[in-house]
């Protein structure tokens, strides 16, 4: 469940699960031997090594981005059976737990069209299979669509036109050529190696940076740039593109976001002694973290002090503030805003109270409060009136973070006790 996110800038990044599959580790690693690749990733009797569908949802001021919609609803017992699917939430169920519709989804981006990237970018709706969100645009590069719906006698078995022929028929198609921004600080660069037009996503905001890899670099093993797969259509040019990226990344210190990795989802590449290192960053939930590697807390970077929850509360008022500004003076409005810029102000006030108190007693009162006020703040976003679409997603926002801060005040509460 996606009950953590981690900020990148201004924006947010939220993990969701579509579960997991299994498929052949040979595969998985091509020419790698065995002996090396099984430590890590250890195979069942049948070969099959464990992977994750770990699909991202990026939340900037004015839009909702989904990244990947991994295997879906529509798969029979057949399919269940020779991948070992599991799932415990769809991804409307992981949506609707941080308060998210399918309708307010503005952007899906397909990495590629294979089942486990688009499976759940449509679903059978009254006997007919339709796009999963309906207002959404679907962004995938022209020549992967070229080569989904004229597929060879290799790929075939790797494209299901249910996943993806419903959403041209809907009018919600948008192919690209090419790098394109989607909207301000998310763009798609083509990454063509695992198809001829896999893209990947570069995701930026207040000079920080995130890539999430696709199939490119689908597990945090595949770091290493020998280390491809044999479902790779051009391995050659997979490697290119690792050394162009991997270089970058280090040099910008950019987040990594790996798709198929069990334990990794998200993590930092560093140089060090003249070696590549590769840092997981904790997650808050131990099965999407390597126990064997070196954990960095999501509030940090490897040159970074930790993030300051006093910064935070203040800049979820000053948003607010400046969000109240935006809205149509109504008699309503007047009122429920100033109830709004109370309790928003309250949740850092009282946390920066919980900091100076005296006693253990006294610093958890004050943390139950920030709760309070946070939970009251997201009480009164969802009451104010908004007159376009742009307030109401910066609204969503709002009471997005506002949640969180509940989630995190609870945690501290719990741990404190």
């Amino acid at each position: 469940m996606p009950n953590n996110f981690l900020r990148l800038g201004e924006f947010s990044l939220a993990p969701l699960s579509d579960g997991r599959f299994w498929l052949d580790g040979g595969a998985m690693f091509g020419v790698v031997p065995k002996v090396l690749w099984n430590k890590l990733n250890p195979a069942d009797e049948l070969n099959r090594i464990e992977l994750a569908l770990n699909c991202l949802l990026v939340q900037t001021r004015d839009y909702n981005i989904i990244i990947d919609t991994g295997i879906g609803e529509k798969v029979d017992d057949k399919f269940q059976n020779m991948y070992r699917f599991t799932r415990e939430r769809t991804l409307i169920e992981l949506l609707g737990n941080i308060g998210l519709t399918a309708d307010k989804i503005h952007f899906v981006i397909n990495t590629h069209l294979h089942f486990d990237h688009c499976g759940g970018d449509t679903l059978k709706k009254q006997g007919n299979f339709v796009p999963t969100f309906s207002k959404a645009k679907y962004i995938i590069q022209s020549f992967e669509w070229e080569d989904a719906v004229n597929p060879s006698e290799r790929t075939k078995a790797s494209y299901f036109n249910i996943n993806f022929l419903p959403v041209k028929d809907a009018g919600q198609l948008l192919l690209v050529d090419g790098d394109y921004e989607v909207c301000p600080g998310v763009r798609v660069i083509r990454t063509n190696g695992h198809t001829r037009g896999h893209q990947s996503v570069l995701i930026e905001s207040a000079g920080e940076k995130a890539i999430y890899f696709g199939d490119l670099i689908p597990t945090a093993s595949h770091i290493k740039i020998p280390y491809i797969m044999g479902y790779d259509l051009f391995p050659l040019d997979i490697i290119e593109k690792k050394k162009d990226i991997l270089t970058q990344a280090v040099r910008e210190n950019w987040l990594l976001v790996f798709e198929h990795d069990p334990k990794v989802i998200f993590a930092r590449l560093a140089e060090e002694g003249g070696k590549k290192v590769l840092k997981p960053i904790d997650f808050g939930n131990t099965k999407f973290q390597n126990p064997s590697s070196k954990q960095i807390p999501i509030n940090q970077t490897p040159n970074s002090k930790p993030y300051d929850l006093a910064e935070r509360t203040l800049k979820f008022t000053k948003e607010v503030i400046e969000f109240i500004r935006t809205l149509p003076k109504t008699p309503a409005n007047t009122e429920n805003s100033k109830q709004l810029i109370r309790s928003s102000g309250s949740v850092g006030s009282n946390y920066i109270e919980a900091n100076e108190s005296l006693g253990k007693k006294d610093f958890l009162m004050r943390i139950r409060i920030c709760k309070k006020e946070a939970k009251e703040s997201a009480y009164w976003l969802k009451l104010v009136e908004c007159n376009d679409q742009k307030s109401e997603n910066r609204r969503n926002t709002l009471i997005d973070e506002a949640m969180q801060f509940v989630k995190i005040f609870n945690s501290i509460a719990e741990k404190s006790k």
